[in-house]
């Protein structure tokens, strides 16, 4: 329910209309984006390490990719999401274990994303400059909640709040004035179960852009801190398009194809030959989890599918391999 709030302040008049304007700027300016960052985590016994390395690019059109690679205590590189949409399909890859930059399996799908609207998973810097998948001045137009808080000394607090995929799971954005209005806070959940706070903003190209912070989570196993630095940012600079294309293929992979109802491999069965003699997958070491926790999403579908389709892909391939050495056998 729009609250429709206003205020002054240095003389000029900061209204629910002149911030979602000046939103509203900021990404219309915007053609393309590229970023890479890292998440840091404390441990008593290790010191800080790194846990996790994004690498998002978003386009005009409804073009985005995310893709986050979680290192495990062992040290071994696991791909959390590795998705991408060029606005008409979305492009899911499974990696291959021990190798984040091989897909062994690609799921195709018609995108649920629309312009300024992302349906996939959300990682840091996506929640920091469109949260819940659509910029903050989107949400504004479709009744996001605009509230202005005074503070004890005098200023004034700016936040949007809206619902993220259940009435029940509220998010609320902070603006920081003095950086283009990009959030300088985000709380997902109640009770600030998912917070993350930008410490240091950079300038590139002239727009602003979130360059470190902290992240803080509460789970069932307590609460974590850590912390995230932006290693690059490049903003109106171009993505190259493969970014948004099929991620990690590579001759043997096998894609599910569910936009024409087929499914194939790569190279055809020489290529998954080719795959099997190139690539050797890793033991799992002892103790060593294989399955990392999900990003949040901003939208259900492509996750859910992700699961099913990748056992259909391995049933399919089980099959297709062992008429083939029927065949040869015969």
């Amino acid at each position: 329910m729009s609250l429709g709030l206003s205020t002054r302040a240095g003389g000029a008049e900061i209204s629910r209309t002149s911030i979602r304007d000046a939103i509203a700027r900021w990404w219309e300016s915007i053609d393309s984006i590229e970023a890479k960052m890292d998440r840091l985590q404390s441990y008593d016994e290790r010191g800080e390490v790194l846990i996790e390395e994004h690498h998002i690019a978003v386009a005009a059109g409804g073009k985005v990719s995310v893709k986050v690679v979680q290192t495990t205590r062992t040290g071994e590189k696991v791909v959390a999401a590795n998705t991408r949409t060029d606005g008409l399909k979305t492009y899911q890859g499974a990696a291959l274990e021990g190798r984040p930059e091989v897909s062994k399996t690609i799921n195709i799908m018609n995108s649920a994303s629309r312009p300024e609207h992302y349906v996939g998973p959300m990682d840091t810097i996506l929640w920091l400059i469109m949260p819940g998948g659509a910029p903050l001045h989107r949400h504004l137009d479709e009744g996001a909640d605009l509230l202005i808080e005074e503070n004890p000394d005098g200023g004034k607090t700016y936040s949007i709040r809206f619902s993220f995929r259940y009435p029940n799971n509220p998010v609320k954005c902070t603006l920081d004035p003095e950086h283009d209005w990009l959030p300088r806070e985000v709380e997902i959940g109640t009770s600030g179960a998912y917070r993350i706070q930008v410490t240091r903003f950079l300038k590139e190209n002239g727009h602003f852009f979130p360059a470190a912070g902290t992240i803080h989570k509460v789970r069932d196993t307590g609460e974590h801190d850590s912390r995230f630095e932006v290693r690059s940012a490049a903003i109106n600079r171009g993505v190259a398009p493969e970014l948004f294309g099929p991620p990690n293929l590579v001759e043997g992979t096998f894609i599910v194809d569910q936009t024409k109802g087929k499914n194939h491999i790569q190279g055809g069965l020489k290529g998954r030959e080719a795959f099997r003699a190139k690539y050797e997958l890793p033991s799992t070491p002892p103790g060593a989890s294989k399955v990392p926790a999900n990003p949040l999403v901003a939208g259900r579908e492509p996750e859910r599918s992700l699961v099913a389709t990748t056992i259909l892909a391995a049933s399919t391939f089980v099959l297709i391999a062992a008429a083939y050495l029927r065949k040869r056998g015969s």
